[in-house]
């Protein structure tokens, strides 16, 4: 077993980590640099696992001890920051953002963030950015791992049986994980029980013999080929990664290897880890971690609909560095030390006291809304589009649903006429305005969609959300639900932007108009519509609220064009004789060749690219001319 002792190449490898983390969350260059998050769980899980080892050897572990000890490490700070973001967002957030902020912040009390941001938001683009506490989501995966963690080892477990329960811990947690990535993304992404591996696998380290046996060679090359791993990762993972599942072992077992490479003495990438200015920032690394987002996210909401610069974010992270500097002198070393509250009493006394501290006077956030009175009426109308949950029938199937014919079915349930939407999270927002159309014609309309998958025969979609690989075979099913259900129309939408540049996209286009003639059934094709530059509801509100003209809001008809001019090429390339093009640029385009953001004092969009539900209404005319047309030639045959 590898004796635990202080490692400085361990706070190096946490510099390491850290810097990856704040280089992605300030945009400059590491696309994976989320990763460095796994790093620090991977590290985590060995030092807390070899300081029970070696407890346990002595003695001398304790569960209560153990629980003071992290309270210690970890509350002082993190109350600090919570408090100062709090305050400052008093002064800079608006009301919707200040009441989830008081959420949020309840949440980080009680360790549960993780789940609070799980349920509320995703970690990538959109208003992830604009959280203040959103990157305490890890810290309480941490917190929930050491409640459970040293359970394992209060059995006294001789050492294989305990190193074989963390192993078939490990493995069910990363067998979930890689279930969980492919099924549930968001939830892989922020619970427990899909990142215990991470830990575990840290833990494992501890159990292993140390590398005697192997020359200064060999371990010099495991080191560099674990390093090199993370920074794979690093650079080459983005937000389409589908993670953490398998693609967590690049960076989890790079850092084992770099950690066991230097078990018995330090390699030459364990030297260089262990020099003075690495080991600095890994001791700073908590701190860095705790401050950094909250400065970046409160810049953000500073320069609003402008994107920061690399001038403005070296600067936050500058700022970030005295303020990591002076929590860890002032706050987070004197109380690892015990320099104040010298009893378990007195620390348990003081942790329940500033967490009902935050949990009362966040609670009293929340109670007002945000102090919503004291905001514009319409500051709160626009935001209130973001929240509407309700605005996309999220409606997910897989291949083997649509041969079961488990699909909704809206409109009248009953009517002759059949309708089927097909296509990704765009078609899902046009689900109230068919919803109400097909009502009114007596059709019934089904909807066969999933998030980030094109619906085109043949065409493999990639990215988080998506189908992937199935997503063929979801196409395929699609097309045969229609023929077995002699479908009267099928109309397909999409964000053709994101799937036009593929080579194959014209193509799979017409084979899939053609497929579904075949089938017997008209179609309908629905043009995009703009992308916003930025979320809507959260420009409209800092407009109204900084008492600016919201008419003015909104993408030009030229940017547009640009933006969709492939999959134009390819919808003009379409047999006008069996496919109908709907336009909705009419109803959003105003006379000054503008996709207005709002009309009404309503906001037409959710976030910056999918429709509310007022924006699809707009579109009814749109359809209820395309449904009366299908209609009357239904009811002549």
């Amino acid at each position: 077993m590898i004796d635990f002792k202080y490692r400085p190449d361990v706070d190096g490898l946490r510099a390491v980590a850290v810097l990856l983390v704040l280089f992605f969350h300030a945009g400059m260059q590491t696309s994976g640099g989320y990763v460095g998050v796994d790093v620090f769980f991977v590290i985590s899980g060995f030092l807390i696992t070899g300081l029970i080892l070696k407890e346990q050897r002595a003695g001398t572990f304790s569960l209560s001890e153990f629980w003071i000890r992290r309270i210690r490490r970890i509350v002082p700070a993190s109350t600090v920051v919570v408090a100062v973001t709090l305050v400052y967002g008093g002064v800079t957030l608006m009301p919707f953002d200040y009441d989830e902020l008081g959420r949020s912040a309840v949440a980080q009390q009680l360790m549960c963030s993780n789940v609070f941001f799980w349920q509320s938001a995703g970690y990538f683009g959109g208003d992830s950015e604009l959280k203040p506490l959103l990157h305490t989501w890890s810290l309480a995966v941490e917190e929930q791992f050491y409640l459970i963690y040293p359970f394992v080892f209060v059995a006294r477990f001789r050492t294989n049986r305990a190193a074989a329960t963390l192993g078939l811990l490990m493995a069910g947690s990363f067998a979930l994980s890689e279930w969980g990535s492919r099924n549930s993304p968001s939830a892989a992404f922020y619970l427990l029980p899909t990142r215990a591996w991470e830990m575990l696998l840290g833990g494992l380290l501890c159990f292993l013999p140390v590398p005697s046996r192997l020359s200064d060679r060999q371990s010099n090359f495991l080191g560099w080929m674990g390093i090199s791993a993370v920074l794979t990762a690093a650079f080459l993972y983005d937000s389409k990664t589908r993670f953490p599942g398998v693609s967590g072992l690049l960076p989890c077992v790079g850092t084992g290897l770099v950690i066991y490479s230097s078990s018995q003495k330090l390699t030459s990438l364990g030297r260089l880890l262990a020099t003075p200015p690495l080991v600095g920032i890994g001791l700073l690394s908590y701190s860095l971690y705790l401050w950094h987002w909250p400065l970046i996210v409160y810049y953000r909401h500073t320069l609003g609909e402008t994107e920061p610069t690399t001038s403005g974010m070296i600067l936050i992270l500058g700022f970030s560095f005295i303020l990591a500097y002076l929590s860890w002198k002032y706050i987070e070393t004197p109380f690892r030390r015990k320099k104040f509250l010298l009893t378990r009493r007195t620390v348990l006394a003081a942790a329940t006291a500033s967490a009902f501290l935050i949990v009362t006077s966040s609670a009293y956030i929340v109670r007002q809304g945000g102090f919503q009175a004291n905001a514009d009426s319409r500051v709160v109308a626009y935001m209130s589009a973001a929240d509407s949950r309700h605005t996309i029938h999220n409606v997910n199937l897989t291949p083997n649903q649509l041969k079961r014919g488990e699909v909704p079915i809206l409109g009248a349930k009953e009517g002759r006429v059949t309708c089927l939407i097909w296509g990704d999270s765009h078609v899902m927002t046009l689900v109230p305005v068919l919803d109400v159309t097909c009502r009114d014609r007596g059709m019934k309309f089904y909807q066969a969609t999933h998030s980030s998958t094109a619906p085109l025969l043949g065409f493999s979609s990639v990215g988080k959300w998506s189908l992937g690989e199935e997503s063929r075979e979801f196409n395929q099913a699609v097309v045969d639900y229609v023929a077995r259900n002699r479908i009267d129309l099928v109309i397909l939408a999409a964000m053709w932007s994101t799937y036009a540049d593929d080579p194959g996209f014209s193509r799979c286009l017409k084979d899939t108009v053609e497929a579904l003639r075949h089938a017997g059934a008209r179609v309908a094709v629905v043009r995009d519509v703009a992308l916003q530059n930025g979320n809507v509801p959260r420009i409209l509100a800092k407009a109204a609220y900084d008492g600016r003209d919201v008419q003015r809001i909104g993408t030009s008809d030229v940017e547009y064009r640009a933006a969709n001019a492939t999959s134009e090429q390819a919808f003009q390339a379409l047999d006008s004789r069996h496919v109908t093009l709907l336009d909705p640029a009419p109803y959003l385009v105003d006379i000054k060749e503008i996709w207005r953001a709002e009309y009404d004092g309503t906001a037409m969009y959710r976030d910056a690219h999918h429709l509310s539900i007022e924006g699809a209404m707009r579109l009814r005319p749109l359809f209820r001319k395309l449904t009366s047309g299908v209609v009357a030639r239904t009811a002549a045959k």
